[in-house]
């Protein structure tokens, strides 16, 4: 499912050598490796916004190219590789943008036309800072930039999660990203909500219109 073409995987060890034994290794995807996700639970009802349908809010995420596959990406230094024994049951994109409308979705204030946040991930990896034997630590960044209809598109900053590993297995680097995106979203999340209160204090006279129960005029 990656396309790992224009990405230089680099190996983290001498000729792939193993991260630990009967852990992770750093080796080109074997054809039954299992299936992982992170950023919330399958069963959980799909996610159905799309920007500007129907006055919500809607999500777009773009995450870098090497990230953006079913593919765990690692980090060492200037040193990259996929992690092989464990890919993402979908694209990463789509797996990000899933939990990012659960989250997100109902969460600002959109304008009359319905508006759109666009969370740009710089950052997507397991990064190996203390060696390829020790257990890694997530890291997720992302630029917020709305675009609602209220006011002309604007930065709404810079968002950014860490999970540590609790050992390096695929099953807990893959709860490690599950805490970076929450810390992610929740700093998403009152982006949103400083915004939407910038946007009341912004338009006083709708204020005081809805407090009172009169009809709100657009200007």
């Amino acid at each position: 499912m990656t396309d790992r073409r224009g990405w230089i995987v680099l190996a983290l060890l001498a000729a792939a050598a193993p991260l630990c034994a009967g852990c992770v290794t750093l080796l080109p995807k074997a054809a039954a490796e299992p299936l992982y996700r992170f950023g919330g639970d399958a069963s959980a009802p799909p996610p159905t916004a799309a920007p500007g349908r129907d006055g919500s809010l809607g999500i777009v995420v773009t995450l870098p190219a090497a990230a953006r596959g079913d593919s765990l990406l690692a980090v060492s230094g200037r040193s990259a590789a996929y992690i092989s024994g464990g890919r993402w049951v979908s694209p990463a994109s789509d797996l990000f943008r899933e939990a990012a409308v659960r989250a997100l979705a109902g969460r600002g204030t959109a304008g009359p036309g319905g508006g759109v946040l666009t969370l740009a991930v710089t950052r997507f990896e397991a990064d190996y800072d203390h060696g390829t034997d020790a257990p890694p630590t997530v890291r997720i960044e992302a630029a917020l930039r709305l675009s609602d209809g209220v006011r002309p598109p604007r930065s709404l900053g810079v968002v950014a999660g860490e999970g540590p590993a609790a050992a390096n297995r695929i099953g807990a680097i893959v709860g490690a990203y599950d805490t970076a995106l929450d810390a992610v979203l929740a700093g998403a999340a009152v982006a949103l909500d400083r915004e939407a209160q910038s946007t009341i204090r912004d338009r006083p006279d709708q204020r005081d219109q809805a407090i009172s129960g009169l009809p709100v005029r657009p200007r």
